[in-house]
């Protein structure tokens, strides 16, 4: 809603993919939770993507804390299961 102040990266892809080209994404809530959408490449070209999700936690004073882009879809992650 805003006023929002830049404070950082939430998500960079810096060596993760072919040139490090791309991972625009957004964040959207669902069922209480916060995540962060965005997509990579793959089959090492930037002409194929795949869609990942990462749960983010919105910190008391609402800053984000930095994000590990993994290639996660939207089914449980190994730590919450």
């Amino acid at each position: 809603m805003g006023p929002f102040e830049y404070k950082g990266i939430i998500i960079d892809n810096f060596g993760c993919d072919p040139a490090s080209w791309n991972n625009h994404g957004s964040i959207e809530e669902f069922k209480g939770q916060w995540y962060v959408f965005y997509h990579r490449s793959t089959n090492n070209s930037q002409k194929f993507r795949k869609v990942c999700i990462e749960p983010i936690l919105i910190n008391e004073d609402g800053t984000i804390d930095e994000v590990e882009m993994t290639s996660q879809g939207a089914g449980s992650p190994w730590y919450l299961e």
